[in-house]
Parts: structure tokens; C-alpha cells; sequence
């Protein structure tokens, strides 16, 4: 079990060192509300979650237009322009909504389109009267964790969870105090392990690994005479294609065994990529699927000795 906070614009964040150490160990952020992002951005509260090395995802405040993929869209954006993928994203499903099937059809289009935009996990916040009157245990959509709100007294600590049916975190007060923020904050406890947003490697991400492999083996480039053939030809394929336009490289003697020496130069950075994200989930598949589109099989009309 763990502590978690949920801000927005009313709670002012004055020292986030001194709000992990008094034991806050995850965070949930308004990012979007009804068609748009959150009137106040959550850009400072999410750089201030991550300066301290906190999970961090965002949540979206549902309005009853647009459609519920679109504001799903919305989120999505916010998340991917904030790298906020610390947690999976949320919905938060409360007034103007209704418990009954408006409410649920509503729920279940937005996180099934969430997990269309790439998100393996998916996150439905709502109290306990909402979640019964939508039957969220059988909402429909894989791998939803379930956020339920229910206060008790609401005095600011906290009280057993009141549900019959499932919950992942339970925020159990409104009116909770911790070191670093001024004023009163929402309150959270994790009931199980909570995992990240696990967004898929956009086209950018590609392309930072391939930034991180060629810096590298740039040195190399350097001392030719210390680099044996297939390492010519493996720091070729990372020099991108202006280099290859004045320098083309055969396909190398093994191919096989060229996939497999870029592949493990791709994992390193590959890895810290994924770790920055949500783990090192198949990074060595992922590298050697990457290897083998580097690597040719027959020399191309333009490939030339050299």
C-alpha cells in the first residue's frame, strides 16, 4: 500500500523534495477537461513530480460533449506532450454525469479508445455510488484499474473502503495535509501495485535511440584502423543515410551475426529509454527487430567496396 496525492490549480506544490519525503510515492495531475486541456496546464506540476523522481500521470475531467473518444484524444495529447506516463491515465467521472448506462457507455468508449491510442493500462476514478451504478467490475476494457473515492467522515485520515466490488486505489479524504503543499489536498492509497502508462516507442522515441547509439560509437570513427570489417560496416548502418550516400557500405559477410552485434549496441540506449518510460519490457526483441532493418541481405545496385 502506498500514499498518493491528486492536485489541480487549488493546491500550490511549494517544495516537492519535502513532499516525497513525507512519504508521497505517487501523483495524479488534471490534464484535460471536456474538450481541451485543463485551464491551468499541468505542465509545472508534472516537471515538479518528475524533478523529484515521482510516477506521474494526468487525468481528465468528463463533460458530457464532446464524444467520449474525443476527449479521450484529448487526454492522450496532454499525456504525450507531458511524457506523463508514470501512471495510467485517468478518468474522472463525476458531475455532470449520472450513475446508469449514459454513464457507463460513456466510460467504457473513452478508456477503450485510450487503450486504441496505445495505453496497455487505463484508469476510471469516480466514488463509490458512480462505480456501483455503472457496474464498473464489468466495465468491459482490459486491464482498468479501478479508483474509488469514498470519504467516511472526511476528517482527513483514513477510513476503511465501504465497496462491494473492486478497487485499485481508494481516495479516502478531500481535506488531506502534507509537507510541501500549502493547503488541503485530495488523499490516496493504492490497495494494489500500480503499473505505468506503458505507451508504445513513438517515431521521436526511435529516434532518440538511434541519436544515443550513434554518439555511442562516434569516437570510433575516429581510429578507423582499430576497427575490424564488420564493425566498419555496423557503424555505417548507425551513421544514417547522408553518410551512407558518400560512403556506402556493402551487406556486411554474416548478416546474422551483424543483426546480432547492432542489436546489442541498439539495446543499451534502448533500455534507458524503456526505463525512463515504464521498464525494460522485450528491449532485446525490440533491438533486434530494429537490427534487422538495418541490415541488408544482397547488396544494392549502388553498394561499391571500398
Amino acid at each position: 500500500m502506498a500514499l498518493g496525492i491528486d492536485i489541480y490549480r487549488y493546491q500550490t506544490v511549494t517544495d516537492w523534495n519535502a513532499v516525497r519525503s513525507a512519504g508521497v510515492s505517487f501523483v495524479y495531475v488534471k490534464g484535460s477537461d471536456g474538450g481541451g486541456p485543463a485551464l491551468v496546464r499541468a505542465d509545472a506540476q508534472v516537471r515538479g513530480a518528475q524533478s523529484v523522481d515521482l510516477p506521474v500521470g494526468l487525468y481528465h475531467y468528463a463533460q458530457l460533449s464532446p464524444s467520449p473518444e474525443a476527449q479521450a484524444n484529448v487526454l492522450t495529447a496532454e499525456v504525450r506532450r507531458l511524457d506523463a506516463t508514470g501512471l495510467p491515465p485517468a478518468l474522472d467521472l463525476e458531475d455532470p454525469h449520472r450513475p446508469g448506462p449514459a454513464a457507463r457507455d460513456f466510460a467504457f468508449r473513452f478508456l477503450n479508445q485510450l487503450r486504441a491510442n496505445g495505453f496497455q493500462s487505463v484508469t476510471l476514478y469516480a466514488n463509490t455510488s458512480m462505480l456501483t451504478g455503472i457496474n464498473a467490475d464489468t466495465i468491459g476494457v482490459p486491464n482498468t484499474i479501478v479508483w474509488a473515492a469514498q470519504y467516511g467522515p472526511n476528517d482527513g485520515r483514513r477510513h476503511p473502503l465501504r465497496y462491494n466490488g473492486r478497487a485499485n486505489i481508494h481516495q479516502y479524504t478531500s481535506v488531506g495535509g502534507v509537507p510541501g503543499i500549502s493547503g488541503q489536498v485530495d488523499l490516496n492509497e493504492s490497495l494494489t501495485e500500480l503499473p505505468g502508462a506503458d505507451m508504445p516507442l513513438t517515431q521521436d522515441d526511435i529516434n532518440r535511440v538511434a541519436n544515443a547509439v550513434w554518439e555511442q560509437h562516434r569516437p570510433l570513427l575516429h581510429d578507423w584502423s582499430v576497427m575490424n570489417p564488420m564493425w566498419v560496416w555496423l557503424v555505417g548502418a548507425n551513421m544514417g543515410a547522408w553518410e551512407a550516400a558518400t560512403r556506402p557500405f556493402p551487406p556486411p559477410p554474416n548478416p546474422e551475426e551483424a543483426v546480432q552485434k547492432l542489436a546489442e549496441a541498439i539495446a543499451v540506449p534502448l533500455r534507458e529509454e524503456l526505463s525512463q518510460r515504464n521498464g525494460e519490457p522485450d528491449a532485446d526483441a525490440i533491438a533486434v527487430a530494429i537490427a534487422r532493418r538495418f541490415v541488408p541481405t544482397e547488396p544494392r545496385p549502388t553498394d561499391q567496396q571500398t
